[in-house]
């Protein structure tokens, strides 16, 4: 679990840093820093949540949070390529 929210937090930082470093609105920087920070919190959250359950339902549970990412990661993705 650890592992997982040390990753979580050294993506946040990097996706912060670049905010930083882009021509943004001060009040759109922020924004978006605070949507990745919780973005972050919330992944850390939902483990933690799920290391607090039966053993033998923590397996579906990171399962079908595993779907859930892919799809947000599907549309991260559909996003992208419509800006090519």
């Amino acid at each position: 679990m650890e592992e997982i929210s040390e990753k979580a937090r050294i993506a946040a930082r990097a996706v912060n840093d670049l905010i930083s470093s882009m021509a943004l609105a001060v009040e759109e920087k922020v924004s978006l820093q605070h949507q990745i920070n919780s973005l972050a919190r919330e992944s850390e959250y939902m483990i933690d949540s799920i290391d607090g359950i039966a053993k033998g339902n923590q397996k579906k549970v990171l399962m079908a949070y595993k779907e859930f990412l892919k799809g947000t990661l599907q549309a991260v993705d559909r996003r992208l390529k419509s800006l090519e």
